[in-house]
C-alpha cells in the first residue's frame, strides 16, 4: 500500500538522520579531543622554551643562585585525591590553576629581577664604554703627536736633502 510506503520512507529518512548527525557528532568529539591534547603540549613546549630563554639570559650567579635554591621536580596527585572527587580531569583542573597562578607569579618576579639585573649591566657597559671612549681619545692624541713628529723629521730630511743638492752642484762647478 502506498500509505505503508510512506511511511516507512519518512521512517527511514528519520533512521539514517538520526545515526548520520550522530556521527558527525562523535567525529566533531573526537578532533576537538585531539585538538584539545595538542593545544595542552604547545602551550607546555612554549612555557619550557620561555623558561629555557630566561635561564639563559641570567648572570652566572643568579643561574647557580636559583639551581641552589630551586630544585626542579614533577608533581604527583595521590591515588586518594582523584578517588575522593571521582574525577581526574577536575583534580588535575584544580591542580593546574594554581600552578599557571604560581608560574604567572614566578614569571612577574623574575621578570622584575631580570630587569634589575639588565639595568645594573647596562649601566657597568656605559661605565665600560666611558672608559674605552677616553682609551680611544688618548690613543687618537697620540697618534696625532706621532704623525706630526714624522712630518717634522720628514722636513728635516727634505732641507738635508736639499743641503746636499747645493753642495753637489756647488762641487760641479
Amino acid at each position: 500500500s502506498p500509505i505503508f510506503a510512506w511511511a516507512l520512507i519518512i521512517v527511514m529518512l528519520l533512521f539514517v538522520t538520526i545515526v548520520s548527525l550522530n556521527a558527525l557528532i562523535a567525529i566533531v568529539g573526537d578532533i576537538f579531543d585531539r585538538t584539545s591534547g595538542e593545544k595542552k603540549a604547545v602551550l607546555t613546549r612554549i612555557k619550557a622554551e620561555h623558561m629555557l630563554m630566561l635561564y639563559c639570559v641570567m648572570l652566572p650567579g643568579r643561574r647557580e643562585n636559583l639551581e641552589e635554591n630551586n630544585k626542579w621536580t614533577y608533581k604527583l596527585v595521590p591515588l586518594d585525591r582523584i578517588n575522593e572527587t571521582g574525577n581526574e580531569d577536575d583534580v588535575m583542573k584544580k591542580d593546574n590553576d594554581h600552578y599557571s597562578k604560581a608560574n604567572k607569579s614566578d614569571v612577574h618576579n623574575m621578570t622584575n629581577i631580570m630587569k634589575g639585573e639588565m639595568e645594573g649591566a647596562e649601566t657597568r657597559i656605559k661605565t665600560e664604554m666611558e672608559g674605552v671612549k677616553g682609551e680611544i681619545e688618548d690613543m687618537k692624541a697620540n697618534i696625532e703627536n706621532n704623525i706630526h713628529g714624522m712630518k717634522k723629521r720628514i722636513e728635516n730630511i727634505e732641507d738635508k736633502f736639499d743641503q746636499i743638492l747645493d753642495l753637489l752642484t756647488k762641487k760641479k762647478r
